[in-house]
Protein backbone atom coordinates (compact mmCIF):
# COMPACT_ATOMS: atom_id res chain seq x y z
CA UNK A 1 0.00 0.00 0.00
CA UNK A 2 3.18 2.50 0.87
CA UNK A 3 4.80 1.87 -2.25
CA UNK A 4 1.42 2.23 -4.21
CA UNK A 5 1.03 5.63 -2.69
CA UNK A 6 4.54 6.65 -3.04
CA UNK A 7 3.37 5.98 -6.98
CA UNK A 8 0.93 7.89 -7.36
CA UNK A 9 2.75 10.76 -6.18
CA UNK A 10 5.30 10.43 -9.09
CA UNK A 11 2.38 10.42 -11.25
CA UNK A 12 1.13 13.62 -9.09
CA UNK A 13 4.50 15.47 -9.36
CA UNK A 14 4.56 14.89 -13.21
CA UNK A 15 0.83 16.40 -13.30
CA UNK A 16 0.08 12.49 -14.90
CA UNK A 17 -3.69 11.50 -14.02
CA UNK A 18 -3.32 7.98 -12.32
CA UNK A 19 -5.45 6.42 -14.44
CA UNK A 20 -3.51 7.02 -17.61
CA UNK A 21 -2.29 4.71 -20.24
CA UNK A 22 1.45 6.02 -20.05
CA UNK A 23 4.34 5.35 -23.19
CA UNK A 24 7.54 3.96 -22.98
CA UNK A 25 8.90 7.25 -22.27
CA UNK A 26 6.15 8.47 -19.85
CA UNK A 27 6.79 4.91 -17.93
CA UNK A 28 10.46 5.57 -17.57
CA UNK A 29 9.71 9.33 -16.33
CA UNK A 30 7.64 8.03 -13.72
CA UNK A 31 9.92 5.61 -12.42
CA UNK A 32 12.88 7.56 -12.42
CA UNK A 33 11.04 10.21 -10.66
CA UNK A 34 10.21 7.46 -7.96
CA UNK A 35 13.66 6.50 -7.66
CA UNK A 36 14.78 9.93 -7.16
CA UNK A 37 12.22 10.38 -4.41
CA UNK A 38 12.90 7.00 -2.79
CA UNK A 39 16.81 7.45 -2.62
CA UNK A 40 15.59 11.02 -0.85
CA UNK A 41 13.78 8.88 1.32
CA UNK A 42 10.96 11.92 0.78
CA UNK A 43 7.97 11.54 -0.71
CA UNK A 44 6.70 15.05 0.24
CA UNK A 45 8.22 16.96 -3.06
CA UNK A 46 6.27 19.76 -5.03
CA UNK A 47 6.56 19.90 -8.32
CA UNK A 48 8.95 22.53 -8.93
CA UNK A 49 11.17 20.59 -7.27
CA UNK A 50 11.36 17.90 -10.12
CA UNK A 51 13.62 19.88 -12.11
CA UNK A 52 15.87 20.55 -9.09
CA UNK A 53 15.74 16.68 -8.31
CA UNK A 54 17.01 15.88 -12.16
CA UNK A 55 19.84 18.58 -12.09
CA UNK A 56 20.68 17.32 -8.56
CA UNK A 57 21.54 13.72 -9.34
CA UNK A 58 22.82 14.12 -12.56
CA UNK A 59 25.00 16.39 -11.76
CA UNK A 60 26.17 16.29 -7.86
CA UNK A 61 24.95 12.61 -7.60
CA UNK A 62 28.46 10.59 -8.48
CA UNK A 63 27.01 7.16 -9.17
CA UNK A 64 23.68 8.44 -10.38
CA UNK A 65 24.36 6.78 -14.19
CA UNK A 66 24.93 2.98 -12.16
CA UNK A 67 21.57 3.66 -10.80
CA UNK A 68 19.90 4.86 -13.15
CA UNK A 69 21.33 1.25 -14.97
CA UNK A 70 19.98 -0.80 -12.47
CA UNK A 71 16.54 1.06 -12.05
CA UNK A 72 16.22 0.29 -15.83
CA UNK A 73 17.15 -2.86 -15.64
CA UNK A 74 14.38 -3.73 -13.24
CA UNK A 75 11.94 -1.55 -15.77
CA UNK A 76 12.47 -3.53 -18.80
CA UNK A 77 12.30 -7.14 -17.59
CA UNK A 78 9.00 -6.41 -16.00
CA UNK A 79 7.40 -4.16 -18.28
CA UNK A 80 8.59 -5.85 -21.60
CA UNK A 81 6.50 -8.89 -19.77
CA UNK A 82 2.98 -7.20 -19.00
CA UNK A 83 3.23 -4.56 -22.26
CA UNK A 84 1.25 -6.82 -24.78
CA UNK A 85 1.63 -5.76 -28.30
CA UNK A 86 0.21 -2.40 -27.44
CA UNK A 87 3.26 -0.81 -25.56
CA UNK A 88 1.05 1.59 -23.35
CA UNK A 89 1.67 1.31 -19.97
CA UNK A 90 -1.02 1.35 -16.96
CA UNK A 91 -0.12 1.96 -13.18
CA UNK A 92 -0.39 -1.55 -12.32
CA UNK A 93 2.17 -2.23 -14.38
CA UNK A 94 4.66 0.15 -13.39
CA UNK A 95 3.33 -1.05 -9.35
CA UNK A 96 5.50 -4.13 -10.46
CA UNK A 97 8.21 -2.49 -11.15
CA UNK A 98 8.18 -0.77 -7.95
CA UNK A 99 7.40 -3.52 -6.15
CA UNK A 100 10.63 -5.26 -7.17
CA UNK A 101 13.02 -2.14 -7.05
CA UNK A 102 12.25 -2.73 -3.37
CA UNK A 103 12.69 -6.13 -2.88
CA UNK A 104 15.61 -5.97 -4.42
CA UNK A 105 16.90 -2.62 -3.35
CA UNK A 106 19.37 -4.20 -0.51
CA UNK A 107 21.58 -5.77 -3.45
CA UNK A 108 21.92 -2.17 -4.58
CA UNK A 109 22.68 -0.28 -1.80
CA UNK A 110 25.36 -2.90 -1.00
CA UNK A 111 27.28 -1.40 -3.82
CA UNK A 112 26.31 1.93 -2.76
CA UNK A 113 27.37 0.94 0.96
CA UNK A 114 30.77 0.19 -1.24
CA UNK A 115 31.24 3.16 -2.31
CA UNK A 116 30.38 4.94 0.20
CA UNK A 117 33.34 3.08 2.41
CA UNK A 118 36.01 3.63 -0.53
CA UNK A 119 35.08 7.45 -0.15
CA UNK A 120 35.50 7.27 3.87
CA UNK A 121 38.68 5.38 3.37
CA UNK A 122 40.41 7.56 1.22
CA UNK A 123 40.28 9.89 3.49
CA UNK A 124 41.50 7.86 6.28
CA UNK A 125 44.28 9.37 8.56
CA UNK A 126 48.22 7.88 7.94
CA UNK A 127 48.77 8.00 11.80
CA UNK A 128 45.63 6.09 12.79
CA UNK A 129 43.87 3.07 10.76
CA UNK A 130 40.30 3.47 10.62
CA UNK A 131 39.77 6.99 11.34
CA UNK A 132 39.49 10.21 9.34
CA UNK A 133 40.24 13.64 10.99
CA UNK A 134 37.10 15.93 11.39
CA UNK A 135 37.98 18.84 9.37
CA UNK A 136 38.64 16.43 6.14
CA UNK A 137 34.94 15.06 6.57
CA UNK A 138 33.58 18.12 6.79
CA UNK A 139 35.51 19.26 3.64
CA UNK A 140 34.30 15.81 1.66
CA UNK A 141 31.23 16.69 1.99
CA UNK A 142 31.74 19.63 -0.30
CA UNK A 143 33.64 17.51 -3.15
CA UNK A 144 30.53 14.28 -3.04
CA UNK A 145 27.27 13.26 -2.99
CA UNK A 146 27.93 11.72 0.29
CA UNK A 147 26.76 14.21 2.76
CA UNK A 148 29.95 13.80 5.78
CA UNK A 149 27.98 16.86 7.62
CA UNK A 150 26.79 14.95 11.29
CA UNK A 151 27.53 17.65 14.15
CA UNK A 152 30.17 16.98 16.57
CA UNK A 153 27.83 16.28 18.97
CA UNK A 154 26.07 13.60 16.96
CA UNK A 155 28.71 11.73 16.07
CA UNK A 156 29.69 11.87 20.06
CA UNK A 157 26.74 10.72 20.57
CA UNK A 158 26.89 7.72 18.01
CA UNK A 159 30.41 6.66 19.71
CA UNK A 160 32.05 8.02 16.22
CA UNK A 161 34.10 10.36 17.37
CA UNK A 162 37.45 9.88 18.43
CA UNK A 163 38.78 13.13 20.79
CA UNK A 164 41.60 11.36 22.62
CA UNK A 165 43.48 14.30 20.87
CA UNK A 166 41.41 17.62 21.45
CA UNK A 167 43.20 19.14 18.56
CA UNK A 168 42.68 16.79 16.11
CA UNK A 169 38.83 15.19 16.36
CA UNK A 170 38.47 11.87 14.11
CA UNK A 171 35.65 10.05 12.92
CA UNK A 172 35.67 6.56 13.75
CA UNK A 173 35.13 4.54 10.50
CA UNK A 174 32.78 1.04 11.50
CA UNK A 175 30.93 3.13 13.63
CA UNK A 176 29.89 6.19 11.68
CA UNK A 177 29.27 3.92 8.36
CA UNK A 178 27.02 1.44 10.47
CA UNK A 179 25.11 4.52 12.12
CA UNK A 180 21.33 4.70 11.22
CA UNK A 181 22.11 8.42 9.12
CA UNK A 182 23.74 5.98 6.58
CA UNK A 183 20.46 3.37 6.24
CA UNK A 184 17.63 4.62 3.45
CA UNK A 185 14.24 5.06 5.18
CA UNK A 186 12.65 2.88 2.56
CA UNK A 187 9.45 2.85 4.38
CA UNK A 188 7.72 3.63 7.84
CA UNK A 189 8.36 -0.12 8.76
CA UNK A 190 11.60 -0.69 7.25
CA UNK A 191 15.45 0.75 6.53
CA UNK A 192 17.98 -0.48 4.26
CA UNK A 193 21.19 -0.39 5.95
CA UNK A 194 24.57 -0.73 4.78
CA UNK A 195 25.69 -4.70 6.07
CA UNK A 196 27.89 -5.36 9.02
CA UNK A 197 30.55 -7.12 7.52
CA UNK A 198 31.91 -8.94 10.24
CA UNK A 199 28.43 -10.91 11.01
CA UNK A 200 28.41 -12.09 7.31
Amino acid sequence: KETAQRLETAYELLKLPVNAELDAAEADKVIMTFAMLYLEGNFTKKPADIAMLRTYYAQDYADWREVEDWFHEIEKRYLKSSAGTAEKYKMPALLKVVDEIGKHFGEFNDRECKNLKDTFYLMEDTRMAGRVSLSDFYKKSLHSHWKFNEKADYLRQLGALDESDPTTPRVIGPNYLGARTNCLEASSLYAVCCRNECED
